[in-house]
């Protein structure tokens, strides 16, 4: 008798013991479902900041390029006609000022969403392997955009300014827009002139910005895409 009792408190008893396992388990399973619930929602708004800000970038980047580029084709305009191969060009006085004394504005890109992924635990936070590596790219080649790049063409521009105010005694300043043609196929005459131009550093310059503006697009695409995953 008493052993039919010890019996059944023992299986009782193991019963409960089961039940209370199953239960930590299953509440263990609900936090650990909960935390990366919480987790991916923190991963989601962090890509999104990051593809907010790199969509401001791919704005300014292409503003950049469109300058480049006007730059770039007024030298090989220049050229083109340095060399005979056109007769002269009409507006030979913008593509030459353009192509001497244009600036180009430095790239600053947005950096409060990748600054605050790195101030909430650095890129970690975000899971996909390929993505990390997608940013982390990108944003060394901004860091690389905002030391070099650039810097030869500025200091080539400059020296050309001050050669070219040299050589007139500083009329073709005077002038401003408005440029006296003799002055002005006399200095586009000078060989000192056409080989600082054809070394100036606009082509690599150019190449160097349509690169970021590629990496930086492909970059967008790479978070949109992830967003879409995320929310599936």
């Amino acid at each position: 008798m008493n052993q039919n009792k010890t019996a059944k408190y023992f299986k009782y008893a193991i019963g409960e013991i089961i039940l209370v396992v199953i239960g930590i388990l299953i509440a263990l399973q609900i936090n650990n479902w909960n935390q990366r619930s919480k987790e991916q929602k923190l991963e989601q708004n962090y890509v999104e900041l990051l593809t907010q800000d790199l969509q401001s970038d791919a704005e300014n980047l292409t503003d950049l390029v469109m300058v480049s580029n006007k730059i770039v084709n007024s030298k090989h305009i220049l050229l083109d006609y340095f060399d005979g191969k056109t007769g002269k060009p009409d507006s030979l006085s913008i593509h030459f000022l353009r192509a001497i004394f244009s600036s180009i504005q430095n790239f600053v890109p947005n950096k409060g969403a990748i600054e605050e992924v790195k101030n909430a635990g650095g890129l970690s936070l975000i899971k996909d392997e390929m993505l990390r590596s997608q940013i982390l790219k990108l944003y060394n080649a901004y860091d690389s955009m905002e030391e070099n790049t650039g810097k030869n063409y500025v200091e080539n521009r400059n020296i050309m300014r001050d050669l070219v105010y040299e050589k007139t005694n500083g009329r073709l300043f005077i002038t401003h827009e408005i440029i006296d043609q003799n002055l002005l196929n006399d200095i586009i005459k000078d060989n000192e002139i056409q080989n600082r131009l054809v070394n100036n550093f606009a082509l690599s310059n150019n190449q160097e910005l349509k690169e970021l503006l590629q990496l930086n697009i492909e970059t967008i695409e790479i978070c949109t895409d992830y967003i879409q995953q995320l929310n599936d």
